[in-house]
C-alpha cells in the first residue's frame, strides 16, 4: 500500500463529514493501487471542497431564517410561539 498525502486528506475530509462509508471505500481503493482512482483524486477534492462549502453556507443560512422567523412571532415550522398575544400576520406589500 502507497500512501499518498492527497488521499490521506480526503479520507479525513470524508469521517469529518460523516461519510463513513465513502471513507472506506477510499481507504480499499488506495489499498488495492487502483490507477483510475489516481486519476479521480483531484476531482474528489473539488467535490469536497463543494460539499464543505455548501454545508457551510446551510449552517449560516439557517440561524438567519429562525432570527427573521423569530422576530415575527412564528416559529421555524409556520405555527405562532407560544405566550404571544392573537395571532401575528405578515401583510405582503402590493403595488
Amino acid at each position: 500500500m502507497r500512501h499518498d498525502p492527497a488521499s490521506g486528506a480526503i479520507i479525513i475530509m470524508l469521517r469529518s463529514l460523516k461519510m463513513h462509508g465513502m471513507a472506506q471505500a477510499v481507504t480499499d481503493l488506495m489499498e488495492q493501487g487502483a490507477p483510475a482512482f489516481d486519476a479521480a483524486v483531484p476531482m474528489l477534492a473539488q467535490l469536497l471542497k463543494a460539499e464543505l462549502a455548501e454545508r457551510e453556507v446551510r449552517s449560516i443560512h439557517c440561524p438567519a431564517v429562525h432570527v427573521y422567523m423569530h422576530e415575527r412571532g412564528l416559529s421555524h415550522e409556520g405555527r405562532p410561539l407560544p405566550g404571544l398575544q392573537g395571532p401575528v400576520r405578515l401583510r405582503l406589500r402590493s403595488k
